[in-house]
């Protein structure tokens, strides 16, 4: 994956034994053909000239002769190459995972002005009903994800979807619930992730967001509140099942790494370990955003993670702590605004403390 994305790895069973880096490969039934209206677009779009692609290094090219002879991915690569999206299908696990074009959904990108982009959102219904007939579960990976940025409350509601995508997306979470068993993204360069309601408020999904390998220039991004230190992610899962089990956490400390001219990459922590949650599933998630509104040293340790140990605890006031909690559970603009804008229900000390939150102790109500 893309350092963009969280410079992800993957680890195999509970053991941290390195099998090999994942690299997703594309079958042909999961691949639809692009719309003649994207190649025009794109093409309008590009200033290579012919001469320049005749001209491309030939170690750059796709090997069109292997290519020919696996059909298939003669017809994904070509896809790909045109939409960004694909999916690949691991039958004897029954298991779908499908990599999105988040790119064509951005408030800053042409194509966003379009309903439905690269036809993207016809292709994701597409693949999630084959995967709910199929009796499949679906893993979604992206770069940019929806919702909020959690780390730029001096313009508060800065986002990176079209306000109608982003409500599309939620919509499509929402609906396909029962086979959608998690999310990955990146882009915010931190760490964090965002966990999906019903209508009716109850938990349905959840979003991992992965820490970049690149630090943020907050020089560049003037509303941003926060840079990162270098971080790796390395995620464990089932070798019987693919289900994702676990991850590990590692960073870079740049500062010191400067100052010694070396760089030690250490271990951050385990995310079940660090947050005392049984597993990476719906009910941890909802578990941990119950304990995050009781217990001020958990959320400590959540804040000084995100920016992967740049920034402390005590940096973060009443209007950043309120920021966080809103943004993690309200992926919608117009909830994540009532969410900000709310009065504190508490004089507690506490500087998550008074945050509306969509989940409790009490009542882990779970839309399966």
């Amino acid at each position: 994956m893309e350092a963009d994305s969280g410079g992800t790895l993957v680890l195999s069973g509970s053991k941290l034994r390195v099998e090999r880096k994942i690299v997703i490969p594309m079958d042909e039934e999961s691949i639809t053909d692009s719309p003649s209206n994207m190649r025009q677009m794109q093409g309008s779009q590009s200033t290579e000239t012919d001469s320049q692609r005749r001209n491309m290094e030939v170690s750059d090219r796709p090997n069109t002769e292997q290519l020919n002879k696996q059909p298939e991915v003669a017809k994904a690569h070509n896809s790909f190459s045109q939409t960004g999206y694909y999916s690949r299908v691991h039958a004897p696990y029954k298991l779908r995972i499908i990599v999105l074009n988040t790119i064509f959904f951005l408030e800053s990108h042409i194509a966003s002005q379009q309903l439905d982009p690269g036809d993207q959102w016809t292709w994701l219904e597409y693949q999630l009903i084959n995967a709910r007939k199929q009796d499949q579960k679906v893993y979604l990976v992206m770069s940019t994800p929806p919702g909020v940025f959690e780390n730029a409350y001096r313009v508060p509601g800065v986002h990176w979807f079209h306000p109608r995508h982003n409500r599309v997306y939620i919509n499509m979470v929402r609906k396909y619930k029962d086979v959608i068993r998690g999310q990955f993204g990146g882009h915010h360069h931190s760490d964090a992730f965002r966990i999906f309601f019903s209508k009716h408020e109850r938990p349905v999904s959840w979003l991992f967001l992965a820490p970049s390998v690149g630090p943020r220039n907050t020089e560049l991004a003037p509303d941003v509140t926060t840079y990162n230190n270098p971080a790796m992610r390395l995620y464990m899962y089932d070798r019987d099942t693919l289900e994702v089990l676990d991850y590990v956490q590692f960073y870079l400390n740049l500062t010191s790494a400067n100052i010694r001219q070396n760089a030690e990459w250490k271990n951050a922590y385990t995310f079940t370990t660090f947050y005392n949650v049984p597993n990476i599933s719906l009910y941890s998630f909802t578990l941990l955003m119950s304990r995050l509104n009781d217990n001020e040293q958990l959320f400590a340790r959540y804040y000084e993670a995100n920016s992967m140990y740049v920034h402390k605890e005590k940096e973060c006031d009443h209007l950043c702590a309120r920021y966080h909690a809103c943004a993690l559970q309200n992926m919608d603009y117009s909830s994540f605004f009532e969410c900000i804008s709310a009065k504190h229900v508490t004089s507690s000390s506490y500087k998550w403390r008074g945050t509306p939150l969509k989940s409790s102790a009490a009542s882990l109500h779970l839309e399966l």
